[in-house]
């Protein structure tokens, strides 16, 4: 069966690029447009209080003054893990090889721990932007040099990646050609991005987070419900072999195992 976009989801995905830019135009305007009010405001008590307005300095661009609240950091962190690599890629990864990759939550569980207790006060203190900025400070110019390089060589693998996986799906539901996917929301992205600098980009991640988690939450229940109950859904996962497939194996080499996935993950 083939399934194909109906009028209303191209007017969807098309209103959600529009309040992306939005969010974007909006980080980037407010604050000049509160100030000048303020300015023509002759009444103090109508006047918006002006210490929690940023400015147009790097600092505001990239750490939002350091005023950011904890919902949308926390909102932001999240959405960054819901991205379509890890939407398509996990339930794949489960479909064709089982349930094991959940272990994966053990090594997030230890590595979020031990750098929000250990690393992140560090780095508070030291108003540094980045690991790599300590890693400057500890070792030296040429190993903040290579670990950034690293990490940018990364990124780019992964964020062409990401940006291709939801294109590929995309065309095939809307017959569009993949670059016109691509084109689109990365020109949204960048447009966002440089007007509203990180405030934008932090709120912008609150709306997706908000969709991806109301989806999966609907897409669980739709398919609990067809499939017969919760019991008949553990009956076809364990006669498919998908639940019974955690590997004890200590052998570093193989594809998955218990011990690569929750210290290795």
């Amino acid at each position: 069966m083939a399934f194909t976009f109906h009028w209303s989801d191209y007017l969807i995905f098309a209103l959600l690029l529009v309040v992306y830019a939005l969010i974007g135009i909006y980080q980037r305007f407010h604050d000049p447009i509160v100030r000048k009010l303020n300015r023509l405001c002759c009444n103090e008590k109508w006047k918006l209080k002006e210490h929690c307005l940023s400015d147009n300095t790097a600092e505001a661009l990239t750490l939002g003054n350091r005023r950011l609240t904890l919902f949308p950091i926390m909102s932001s962190v999240m959405a960054s893990f819901l991205s379509a690599v890890s939407l398509m890629g996990t339930a794949s990864e489960a479909y064709l090889y089982g349930i094991q990759f959940v272990l994966m939550i053990v090594a997030y569980t230890i590595g979020f721990s031990v750098t929000a207790e250990l690393f992140l006060p560090v780095f508070y203190k030291l108003h540094l932007v980045s690991a790599h900025e300590y890693l400057e400070l500890r070792f030296g110019h040429s190993v903040r040099w290579t670990t950034s390089i690293v990490y940018c060589v990364q990124m780019i693998v992964y964020i062409a990646l990401a940006l291709y996986a939801p294109a590929l799906a995309f065309s095939q539901v809307s017959g569009l050609p993949i670059w016109i996917s691509v084109l689109s929301t990365g020109l949204v992205t960048t447009f966002y991005t440089a007007l509203g600098g990180i405030r934008a980009v932090v709120w912008t991640d609150v709306v997706p987070l908000i969709i991806l988690t109301t989806g999966l939450l609907l897409v669980v229940s739709v398919g609990v419900v067809r499939v017969g109950g919760m019991k008949q859904l553990w009956k076809v996962a364990y006669d498919g072999l998908r639940v019974q497939s955690f590997d004890v194996d200590p052998n570093p080499f193989k594809r998955h195992t218990i011990w690569t996935l929750m210290i290795g993950g």
